[in-house]
């Protein structure tokens, strides 16, 4: 799934090139070349106030992701957290943009355990 929503929530869990109609007034497009290139943008059509949350995956090297809402950066946690949430009254043509730096890393699946996963 690339996309779920509430009534005034809406949640962005994959980085595709793609748009959506979320609601009769509001709409949105993601612009990415994920994972040949770490950023991506959101582009709002249409106005409202709700909440949008993007996915801030674990493999992303820690204090190197940036966001920014039309151009002025927006403060975000240093270290990965399961989403980043803007909530704000919306203009059409708003732009969210981010980058989120891959890294390598090893994980044990289980404890204890022998099996890992590399990401």
């Amino acid at each position: 799934m690339i996309y779920t929503a509430s009534k005034n929530e809406f949640y962005i869990h994959l980085f595709v090139d793609s748009t959506v109609e979320w609601t009769e007034s509001v709409s949105f497009t993601q612009a990415t070349n994920f994972p040949d290139y770490t950023w991506g943008e959101l582009t709002v059509h249409g106005n409202g106030s709700f909440a949008v949350n993007i996915r801030y995956p674990s493999w992303v090297e820690p204090g190197s992701a940036t966001l920014s809402l039309n151009g002025e950066k927006h403060p975000i946690p240093t270290s990965p957290v399961a989403y980043l949430r803007i909530s704000r009254p919306w203009v059409d043509g708003d732009v969210l943009r981010w980058n989120m730096p891959l890294h390598d890393c090893l994980r044990s699946i289980k404890e204890p355990s022998r099996v890992a996963q590399a990401t």
